[in-house]
């Protein structure tokens, strides 16, 4: 990945920001409600083929990050994951997607976990050592927009909804609530992250 050097510095500051968040620095870690966070996991589709639903969730992948997201599908999962190092400030951020899928004739149930490893960089002598994060998973604020969103994109490749759900309009719609109800959409939203609309790629 080339860029310059305002890029640079604007995603170490944001990686920055996060390692920041993530090691407790203004983050209200306050419970949900039993049973939210397990009902945002999972998701439900109607007379759906396995191969299709795979598909999908491949697709809102790549759009997220290109083909720098890694993608793995197994029978009855798909992996996801993307990773970025700022070497300017020493933090390297891997977001990582497990969704184990679950079929009963032409019904299909899916249950997503989503988690951030943040590890910063030690320099000891002649080695460098990258040292995680105490605070690395998302569901440890539980988050539960990260999950609405991921179901939300993968409905619209599948062409059960009309509009691409943007990250804009996901902090709209979050923008009063309490941070804990929000961190996951660092899964999505962040600033080195290439998030293609797929409505706008004929545009270009």
């Amino acid at each position: 990945m080339n860029l310059n050097i305002s890029e640079c510095w604007a995603r170490a500051l944001f990686l920055f920001a996060a390692f920041s968040i993530i090691g407790g620095c203004g983050m209200k870690r306050i419970p949900l409600p039993d049973g939210q966070l397990d009902n945002a996991r999972s998701a439900s589709f109607e007379n759906l083929e396995l191969a299709d639903f795979k598909e999908a969730v491949s697709k809102v992948f790549r759009l997220h990050d290109g083909e720098e997201y890694w993608v793995s599908i197994g029978p009855m999962y798909v992996v996801g994951k993307t990773e970025e190092t700022s070497q300017l400030v020493g933090l390297r951020s891997t977001v990582t997607w497990v969704i184990d899928i679950k079929k009963i004739a032409r019904n299909l149930t899916a249950t997503a976990v989503v988690s951030l490893s943040t590890e910063r960089r030690i320099s000891t002598g002649f080695s460098v050592e990258w040292i995680p994060s105490k605070y690395s998973n998302f569901d440890e604020f539980g988050s539960i927009a990260a999950y609405e969103l991921l179901w939300a994109r993968v409905n619209f490749i599948l062409g059960r909804s009309n509009k691409w759900p943007t990250c804009d309009q996901f902090k709209k719609k979050y923008s009063g609530e309490e941070n804990s109800y929000v961190a996951g959409l660092r899964a999505w939203c962040s600033s080195w992250f290439k998030d293609t609309d797929p409505t706008k790629i004929s545009e270009k």
